[in-house]
């Protein structure tokens, strides 16, 4: 048999590289891929987007119910109706809950939770203390079956903060800040079919496990029955030098017959994640600086994001990568 000549071996060698390179270039990526910086992202904008939920379905509730109890008062003859998907899992609270209505025509309702106590449904629990105001104002008008109202809501937080528990998950968190809206909202009585539009901001300080920043938004949203589209939503989370800046560049949208298709499954409620819509994420952090995108996908009730980041094609089901994240960042 004749030798290999030097040459040739080492043609062979870097074929052999190269197969190599290729065969890791085609492994799938996976969370634990993500850069350090990304991860963070996610693992703060998970508490962030369940607080800011929680205040615009709040926002959009109000103003539904609005619309309705208004055409309610002045003709007495129509049922609320509707679909109530937007009001999600049933939640039981444990606030002492006070009412009343303010000399400018507003109402404001206060949860109390005082020291703290437990809330929430299912496996999913809060240790909840501090405060939580909201007051509302609205006006409205009828032309024929449709009622238009015109409303301001504003959310307030007061030492508001707690504990949750999930299985063996456990993190802390506070808020201090608020947020507000002011829009108008249009309701057919004909057809009972209800839908809106607002202009938002917030500015609210946050602690979440071990990270404490400050989270400040501006927007504009519209919605109907069954999603909310978030048309601008230029946000940003700032911690001395450090920040994490977004634009949204396809508008963001939140299904909310996810829930009736899929059910109240805890990681769409924790996480509420968009269906879809894209936006570019910029940040400096510890001196260094860079970018990131997350695409939400086509509009299916899931999870799953995609990063892309330094070249990378990164896919995340939030509700089972939710750990890696959460460990990256030590919550």
């Amino acid at each position: 048999m004749k030798p290999i000549s030097a040459k040739a071996f080492g043609l062979l060698m870097i074929l052999l590289a190269i197969w190599i390179a290729c065969n890791k270039e085609t492994a799938s990526p996976t969370a634990n891929d993500l850069s350090p910086f990304a991860k963070k992202f996610l693992s703060l904008n998970s508490g962030t987007m369940n607080a800011s939920a929680q205040s615009k379905n709040a926002a959009i509730n109000q103003s539904y119910s609005g619309a309705v109890n208004s055409y309610q008062a002045l003709s007495g003859n129509v049922s609320s109706g509707g679909d109530s998907s937007i009001v999600g899992a049933p939640w039981q609270s444990c606030a002492t809950i006070t009412e009343f209505d303010n000399s400018d025509g507003s109402h404001t309702i206060i949860y109390d939770y005082g020291l703290g106590c437990s809330d929430g449904y299912g496996d999913y629990k809060n240790f909840v203390k501090g405060k939580t105001i909201q007051t509302s104002k609205y006006t409205y008008q009828t032309s024929g079956s449709m009622v238009t109202t015109s409303y301001l809501y504003r959310y307030k937080y007061e030492n508001y903060g707690g504990r949750y528990y999930f299985n063996n998950d456990s993190s802390e968190w506070s808020q201090n800040g608020g947020s507000s809206y002011t829009g108008e909202s249009f309701y057919d009585t004909l057809n009972q079919q209800f839908s809106g539009g607002y202009d938002f901001s917030d500015t609210t300080d946050y602690s979440y496990g071990k990270d404490s920043y400050s989270y400040k938004s501006l927007g504009k949203s519209h919605y109907d029955q069954a999603k909310s589209v978030s048309e601008k939503n230029d946000y940003e989370y700032t911690s001395g030098d450090n920040y994490y800046k977004s634009v949204v560049t396809i508008p963001l949208v939140s299904d909310y017959t996810c829930y009736s298709k899929i059910g109240p499954r805890i990681e769409l409620v924790f996480w509420l994640t968009y269906v879809s819509g894209h936006e570019v994420i910029h940040y400096r952090q510890d001196g260094q600086e860079g970018s990131f995108e997350i695409d939400y996908g086509n509009g299916e009730c899931d999870n799953r994001i995609t990063i892309v980041e330094n070249g990378k094609v990164i896919p995340i089901d939030l509700g089972k990568d939710w750990a890696v994240l959460a460990a990256s960042t030590g919550h």
